[in-house]
């Protein structure tokens, strides 16, 4: 092939890898800012969906282990109807109500574009196992599902976590403040979605040790809440406390549980890290 030949080559080649190169820099190009824009825009969708949920998650899981950590070294008036119990049933449903509100925003809003959105999931999940599920009390060979005894049935959780959700003037679904249940509901016993967990409460005469399979699933309920704080408070300023899971399981009268209080938070990690 001459010269001529060769650089004629040369330039139809050009003429025709040019601008295919260029229309694909300029697709690639599109193709990312198009997804930078979707980002920024489903971020906006989210922090609006969620952003005062989060907050909020965060507040109500601090709430849930402040109440609990110490629990099993006090005797405590059991009454339902009484403050501690009622501000206790309130504690425990208050982060499983926003979850779920936060759980509806899904429809609306892409959480795949924030890390920091899928544990509020993780969270969600987890608190549910730890309440209803044997994720804490593994292979213990006096378990009763039959009866609402040593947890309350998940559904049953679920619909006595949604009385604490209300409608604004606006139709939007919010979590109502303590002062507003305690008025609702002077006596939990007297509601059907909260009577079988003010019932547990009841049936104890100083504190929830009394009911050794219960008192493990607030431990661990209270160690999911405490991780909650520890992957998403701290930036915002939240203090992860120090949660003796082995001193608060061995309070119990339950030689299955307390021999495995040495593994319980390995249990714990392993249901939190477990996928959705």
């Amino acid at each position: 092939m001459d010269g001529f030949q060769i650089i004629l080559t040369s330039a139809v080649v050009a003429a025709i890898v040019g601008p295919v190169a260029t229309f694909l820099s300029q697709r690639r190009l599109a193709d990312r800012q198009a997804k930078i824009d979707y980002e920024l825009a489903a971020r906006i969708r989210l922090y609006e969906a969620i952003g005062s949920l989060r907050f909020q998650l965060l507040i109500a899981a601090r709430d849930v282990v402040r109440r609990f950590a110490l629990h099993h070294r006090s005797q405590w008036n059991m009454e339902p109807n009484a403050y501690y119990v009622s501000s206790s049933l309130y504690r425990i449903l208050r982060p499983l109500a926003i979850g779920e509100l936060i759980e509806r925003q899904m429809s609306f809003a892409d959480f795949s574009v924030d890390d920091d959105a899928i544990p509020l999931l993780r969270f969600q999940t987890a608190a549910y196992r730890m309440l209803v599920g044997e994720d804490p009390v593994q292979g213990h060979p006096g378990l009763d599902w039959s009866s609402e005894s040593q947890h309350v049935f998940r559904d049953n959780l679920g619909a006595a976590a949604a009385r604490l959700i209300d409608l604004d003037a606006d139709g939007r679904s919010f979590v109502i403040a303590y002062s507003e249940f305690a008025a609702n509901f002077p006596d939990p016993r007297r509601d059907a979605s909260l009577r079988p967990l003010a019932a547990i409460f009841d049936h104890c005469e100083s504190n929830l040790t009394e009911n050794p399979v219960f008192w493990a699933r607030i431990v661990a309920y209270s160690y999911v809440c405490n991780w909650l704080l520890g992957a998403l408070g701290s930036g915002l300023g939240f203090g992860v406390r120090a949660i003796d899971v082995e001193d608060m399981i061995h309070g119990v009268d339950d030689d299955y549980i307390t021999s495995h209080a040495s593994v319980a938070r390995q249990w714990y990690d392993t249901t939190i890290a477990e996928d959705l």
